[in-house]
């Protein structure tokens, strides 16, 4: 009788550490990702901008139509992506998230929206020039 409670206690004792290990693990924290105070996201003025763009170090997006650039012209070198077009969200989220970009559409409204979808995209750097390009020249 003394064996078989012995045995008993033995293998209450191995259940319990090996419940605790298990909630012990499942609770361990991810450390591996960045902390997303390392993310740079915010509104830029029209000559932030154009110091920027002077760097060299800043990819430019246009996001206006096809249409609205023919008409008034784009910043120099720029990547034109319609926000209306019905990939833009593929197609934005396919660009490299580790470089540094300028968005830009007509006033501000368009790439508001697109400043947001970059951070829920995961993008480290990304700059929205306000009040647009009405206001380049």
């Amino acid at each position: 009788m003394n064996k078989m409670l012995a045995t008993n206690n033995i293998i209450s004792s191995f259940v319990l550490t090996f419940l605790g290990s298990l909630l012990l693990f499942s609770c361990k924290q991810d450390t591996s990702q960045k902390p997303t105070e390392n993310i740079i996201s915010s509104e830029i003025s029209i000559s932030d901008a154009k110091e920027k763009l002077a760097s060299g170090k800043y990819i430019f997006i246009d996001i206006r139509t096809p249409e609205e650039i023919e008409e008034s012209g784009k910043v120099e070198g720029a990547i034109e992506m319609d926000f209306f077009d019905n990939e833009f969200k593929s197609k934005f989220a396919l660009l490299d998230k580790n470089k540094p970009y300028v968005i830009y559409c007509r006033s501000g409204g368009r790439s508001g929206k697109t400043l947001k979808l970059s951070k829920k995209l995961g993008f480290k750097e990304v700059y929205d020039m306000s009040p647009g390009f009405s206001e380049w020249k």
